[in-house]
């Protein structure tokens, strides 16, 4: 239970921060595209990697040596619903800052989802997420 409480505890101490950094500059439902990636992404990864995903890898849990399978199938769940996210709040960025978010966070967040330790991927969903858009409108 250990991993599940420092999940939620962890993913709220990154979410937060993120809600207010977006508040205060009146981009908050771009907070919408890491939670969906996270919430239907990371959501129908395991039923669609026990479905259909055929090729498989490995990842540890946290504060354990226990090693848990995920499927290829199952992360371009994450990559495909964060694709779709971004492409859902177009509006919200300017022609350079679209091609940037479209190739670079779907990446991001789905190697979050794939090399975090089991149980352990929203919060590193939430933070690549989160600073990718951070960088993507703080530059571009």
């Amino acid at each position: 239970m250990t991993w599940l409480y420092t999940q939620f505890i962890a993913s709220y101490l990154v979410l937060i921060p993120l809600l207010i950094y977006f508040e205060s500059r009146e981009m908050l439902p771009l907070v919408m595209i890491i939670i969906i990636a996270n919430g239907v992404g990371d959501g129908l990864a395991e039923p669609v990697g026990i479905k259909f995903g055929k090729k498989k890898y490995t990842t540890y849990a946290l504060f354990t040596q226990q090693k848990y399978v995920r499927s290829y199938m199952g992360s371009a769940c994450v990559l495909i619903s964060t694709v779709i996210a971004i492409l859902a709040f177009h509006q919200f960025f300017n022609a350079t800052q679209l091609v940037v978010a479209l190739l670079v966070m779907p990446i991001l967040i789905t190697l979050a989802e794939a090399f975090s330790p089991h149980t352990w991927d929203s919060p590193l969903i939430y933070a690549s997420g989160g600073v990718s858009l951070i960088g993507i409108f703080h530059y571009l």
